[in-house]
């Protein structure tokens, strides 16, 4: 977004006021360079993003293996943040718009793809829910509950993949709203306008800023600790319930809080007064007296709690784990658009994408289901091994072709080109590319050699 020449002023002092650029020469050039009508605005989420100016598009996407550069760069230099972010004066690194709109540009290739009868029958789409795609890019996304029976399937993959395609723009601008306030999970912390808020706004959900240290409706964990028990003979537990109204429950989840909590302030470097601003204060922690609320708005005030309903229950500490906070703003949508574009010329593996990448729950979920996703994409077969596939599956067509005398083998590798369009693969380098006709041509004179 360009910034006219008589707003160049204006823009720099709202930068020093901590709004972002591009909000700011958008309200900017509505206010006429007011900047105290600008700020006033920009504080009222009802401005932002609601009525911002919809990116421009390129007219199509740039070539495939392009941007699964810009990708692989922007995720390459995000893989320390989390180790760097409470260092004072670290930026997290950021694209450049061109290459975000890119991104965003195979997003609406994803969501577009998803809108699909065969994907509204599979996932049950109501009536209203086909009309989901719509919305465009950095508009208000429907809020939907994660991790509970709400909407269709489809509804809530959909909603996924347009909150992620609105964090490619937006999720570096709410990570530092987050890390200026310590990211701290109470959403009453937070200026209007920033934050959890605008994450909620953009996404339709929130990315958790704290941590479970006891899940009592988790099976394993029950059978953990009452395998630990009957070893001592202690007295086990009959439900999740029972170990959940124990004073061991209390016990075990303030042993585990208290180190996280230490680690917390030590990384900030916090002192008392800070600690106890921020809700992360271990010192004065008594099992008895550990607060149970019942609802996600009560979260972040207290440095331990314990949260129950009908649904679950267990024990949350109020420092997040910062990789996944990391991975679910910064990295999840990138990650979203490699393993689409992996998989968006085989249906089987776009299925497998739409089914275990697009991840219907929390964005910490979001997030590690794409980092699993991209796991297994990762263990591929290389190049050699799918034209092997590629002939092993197709005798029909290649037996007749080697009983004909073409020495060139022309033939062959017409066909090879026609089965293989479009098709990504893992080269003897390591990098995933779209399969040439060079390499085909190169392996069929010669099938021993590495491609």
């Amino acid at each position: 977004m360009e910034i006219p020449i008589e707003h160049v002023e204006p823009v720099q002092r709202m930068l020093a006021m901590g709004f972002d650029r591009d909000r700011s020469v958008w309200i900017l050039g509505h206010t006429r360079g007011n900047i105290d009508h600008a700020a006033a605005l920009l504080r009222d989420p009802a401005y932002f993003p609601p009525d911002m100016e919809t990116p421009q598009f390129a007219a199509e996407m740039r070539p495939v293996q392009e941007v699964l550069t810009i990708i692989e760069r922007n995720q390459k230099s995000l893989e320390n943040v989390a180790d760097t972010v409470a260092h004072r004066g670290h930026a997290v690194p950021s694209l450049n718009e061109d290459d975000k709109l890119q991104v965003v540009q195979v997003f609406n290739e994803m969501i577009a793809g998803f809108n699909h009868a065969y994907y509204h029958r599979k996932y049950e789409a109501g009536l209203t829910d086909v009309t989901l795609a719509t919305i465009k890019v950095n508009r208000k996304i429907p809020s939907y509950f994660a991790n509970a029976k709400y909407g269709s399937v489809f509804s809530r993959k959909m909603l996924s993949m347009l909150g992620l395609r609105n964090l490619v723009l937006a999720g570096p601008q709410i990570f530092e709203d987050l890390k200026r306030t310590l990211f701290c999970s109470d959403p009453r912390r937070y200026p209007r306008g920033t934050g959890l808020e605008v994450m909620r706004m953009l996404t339709g959900n929130t990315v958790d800023l704290d941590s479970v240290v006891l899940r009592c409706d988790d099976p394993t964990m029950l059978d953990t600790i009452n395998n630990m028990n009957r070893a001592q003979g202690l007295p086990t537990f009959s439900s999740g319930d029972e170990l959940a109204s124990s004073s061991q429950a209390r016990e075990v989840a303030l042993h585990t809080a208290v180190p996280l909590l230490q680690g917390f302030a030590k990384d900030f470097m916090l002192d008392r007064r800070q600690r106890a601003e921020r809700q992360v204060e271990w010192e004065g922690l008594v099992p008895h007296r550990i607060p149970c609320v019942g609802g996600c708005t009560e979260r972040g005030r207290w440095p331990v709690w314990q949260y129950r309903n009908v649904h679950a229950s267990s024990f949350h500490v109020n420092v997040p784990v910062m990789a996944d906070v990391v991975g679910a703003l910064l990295r999840a949508p990138y990650a979203a658009a490699h393993a689409y574009l992996l998989c968006r010329n085989d249906p089987a593996d776009l299925e497998a994408f739409y089914e275990d990448g697009i991840n219907d729950s929390c964005f910490n979920a979001k997030w590690k289901a794409l980092e699993e996703f991209n796991a297994q994409l990762a263990k591929r077969g290389t190049i050699k091994e799918l034209l092997g596939k590629a002939v092993r599956d197709n005798q029909h067509i290649f037996g007749p072709l080697y009983e004909r005398d073409d020495e060139g083998c022309t033939q062959e590798i017409a066909e090879m080109c026609k089965l293989c369009e479009g098709k990504l693969a893992r080269d003897v380098t390591g990098q995933v590319r779209a399969i040439t006709r060079d390499d085909i041509a190169g392996w069929v004179a010669q099938p021993d050699l590495p491609v």
